[in-house]
């Protein structure tokens, strides 16, 4: 029998990995799921597997296995590559950019005070609002500032390096952030993307003219707007960047196109499988036994 391993972050965050589980269960392929944080590389069966999926965030402590899988010359979905290039926000901001794709200006600043006097130099060579993020996505988008002013950057940059001191960076580290241009946009639309195909998009709308969730929110909408040839061309630019054989990209909507926002591939899809009906676990496993 064919085998297929796993791997997700902890037990707490494995309930769509189990869908995938199931759906893959049931035409005939051996499953389990490995979870990184007490995942021994070195000592455990994964290697065993004709194929494995990972649904892996952050590089605290994941990148390391996925480089020794990579290493290992396993058959790893998505690839290595697309891994270390999605999950740091700053790289990946530099990728889209150099691959022409519209982005916000994005640079690289650290948390600690005695830089603030730099990242407000930042702040105004961009323009205020700006936002600031951690460098890698976390707690669905909840770290994530608008920032009017020095006050605000500073307070910010605090709230992120607490996170760091107190060791609930679990997804990455809070030390290092991104400041960005602030987008004025009217939809955050969230594609499932599958060999460069776009098969599903939902959106949620911002309030109060800044933040909204495509993760979170459970009331997301269907995207089915008269722009889905644009998007679909937008997310084929995207694939062609990044090259992740099973991506959820993120991007705006504005009133001028679209402007990328980032690129997962360990989000749950249960919100977009519900405005769609689409049974994203389902189209993701024949996928994966296509690459067996």
């Amino acid at each position: 029998m064919r085998k297929i391993a796993i791997l997700c972050n902890s037990k707490l965050y494995s309930s769509y990995s189990n869908k995938v589980k199931s759906a893959l269960e049931a035409k005939n392929i051996q499953v389990e799921i490995f979870f990184s944080d007490n995942l021994d590389i070195n000592n455990e069966k994964i290697f065993e597997f004709d194929l494995i999926y990972s649904r892996l965030s952050g590089l605290k402590w994941t990148y390391e296995i996925m480089s020794q899988i990579a290493n290992n010359g396993l058959n790893l979905i998505p690839n290595f590559d697309y891994y270390r290039l999605s999950q740091n926000k700053y790289i990946s901001a530099a990728m889209s950019q150099k691959y022409g794709i519209k982005t916000p200006k994005t640079y690289l600043i650290s948390t600690y005070p005695k830089f603030l006097d730099e990242n407000l130099k930042i702040a105004e060579k961009i323009g205020f609002p700006i936002v600031l993020k951690p460098l890698y996505s976390s707690l669905g988008g909840t770290l994530c500032f608008k920032i009017e002013n020095e006050k605000e950057l500073k307070s910010s940059m605090a709230n992120l390096l607490k996170c760091h001191h107190e060791g609930t960076d679990l997804i990455g580290t809070y030390d290092y952030g991104i400041i960005q241009e602030f987008i004025i946009y009217k939809k955050l639309v969230r594609s499932l993307v599958i060999d460069g195909k776009t098969v599903v998009c939902g959106y949620d709308s911002p309030k109060n003219n800044w933040k909204c969730s495509v993760c979170l929110n459970p009331d997301i909408q269907l995207y089915e707007s008269k722009m889905m040839p644009e998007l679909k061309k937008f997310n084929k630019a995207i694939y062609n960047a990044f090259k992740g054989e099973i991506m959820i990209v993120d991007v705006f909507e504005t009133g001028t196109g679209y402007v990328f926002n980032e690129c997962n591939n360990a989000c749950g899809l249960f919100n977009l499988e519900h405005v769609s009906g689409i049974n994203c676990a389902e189209i993701i496993a024949d996928f994966l036994i296509k690459k067996l």
